[in-house]
């Protein structure tokens, strides 16, 4: 399983400069939240090119080398990213940086989580049912189906439930439909996200914190699981306190 930690390790040391973009209305990208339309947020750029770069070297395990389970941790690393990608821009609220902390430890333990799955998959395509671990005062449960037949991955309902020592859950839901043809990725990939906070985490932005992201490939072109050249769009909101904040980016590669 070294490739799926070297995966998840990468979405958790991800760097943080941000760049303020042109923000999309709540009718342009994926919404997280019901309550207020989404305002203007900051867009970090390097977490949306990190993220997508993470997808694809997911797709590639499952596609290229037959390995779900790689696939598996390596995709829901990228989801993990994506929590980063648009944040409050400065004036309209402060990110509560002890969530991602936290769920970046929990994210690190998803490979065992999947090594517990290993009856999960069978020739290309793996089904589960909370199925996971409960170590470390963590507990990850999966769920939901996962398969790449004739190059097409997909994900339906693939959902990770994680919750951590102290009572904070999370949970993470992909959606997929890639679909890879010489070396290229044409397709989506949707994450969403929430995740409780105490006052004693939080402060005054205590209770659920949600996030969404969509990512569209554009005749991505990559070799050894590496994007090489080609683009995606992302779009993303982040919802805090009751306010939802939006924004969207067109990353190219290399």
């Amino acid at each position: 399983m070294n490739i799926v930690r070297m995966g998840i390790f990468a979405a958790v040391s991800a760097l943080t400069l941000s760049a303020n973009l042109v923000a999309c209305s709540s009718d342009d990208t994926t919404t997280a939240d019901a309550g207020p339309a989404a305002q203007p947020g900051t867009v970090n750029t390097q977490n949306a090119k990190a993220s997508s770069t993470t997808y694809v070297g997911g797709v590639s395990q499952a596609v290229d080398k037959n390995d779900g389970q790689s696939a598996l941790g390596q995709l829901i690393a990228g989801a993990q990213q994506a929590q980063g990608i648009v944040t409050p821009s400065a004036g309209g609220g402060t990110a509560p940086r002890t969530a991602n902390v936290r769920l970046a430890d929990a994210i690190g333990q998803v490979s065992q989580a999947i090594t517990s799955c290993d009856d999960a998959c069978t020739g290309t395509t793996c089904t589960f049912k909370s199925c996971g671990s409960d170590e470390g005062g963590n507990s990850i449960v999966i769920d939901g189906t996962l398969s790449w037949t004739g190059g097409n991955l997909k994900c339906v309902g693939l959902t990770y439930a994680i919750t951590q020592m102290g009572g904070t859950k999370t949970t993470i839901t992909l959606d997929c439909d890639v679909t890879a043809t010489s070396s290229s990725l044409k397709g989506t990939i949707k994450s969403t996200g929430a995740t409780t906070l105490s006052a004693a985490q939080a402060g005054a932005n205590a209770g659920e914190l949600k996030w969404s992201s969509d990512t569209t490939f554009n005749d991505v072109k990559y070799a050894n699981g590496k994007p090489t050249s080609g683009s995606v769009k992302v779009s993303a909101t982040y919802s805090v306190a009751g306010q939802s904040y939006s924004g969207s980016a067109e990353v190219t590669f290399p």
